[in-house]
């Protein structure tokens, strides 16, 4: 299997990217126009020409820049900024922890079927 193609990692566009508040935005539009919107929003023009050649290893710059600038705004400032520029992505639903695990079964002390002693003995 590729490693670099789109739905394997390769593609900038095609990614999922945690916010500085642990949640999650999720690029998903790898046409050009919101490649140039985005990248030319954050002042990094230069890394447009990486994403039109098409998935693969040379868009590990543009993923690495990517995931640092989401990792330093909160989903909703993440949010506003996609929203702004109307790059093709979507909040990933808020996840909750799972619940904690139940307790281990006690051990209760086996029943006894012997009679008690008779009081005297």
């Amino acid at each position: 299997m590729p490693k670099h193609e789109r739905s394997t990692g390769g593609a900038a566009f095609y990614q999922v990217y945690e916010t500085r508040d642990r949640r999650h935005i999720v690029l998903a539009g790898q046409e050009p126009k919101f490649i140039r919107n985005l990248l030319g929003a954050l002042k990094r023009d230069d890394l447009i020409p990486l994403c039109l050649r098409g998935p693969g290893p040379h868009q590990q710059p543009v993923i690495a820049f990517l995931a640092e600038t989401f990792g330093r705004m909160s989903a909703a400032e993440a949010e506003k900024l996609m929203g702004e520029t109307g790059a093709g992505f979507t909040p990933a639903a808020k996840s909750t922890p799972p619940p904690p695990p139940a307790p281990p079964p006690t051990s209760a002390a086996p029943a006894t079927t012997e009679p008690a002693p008779a009081q005297g003995e």
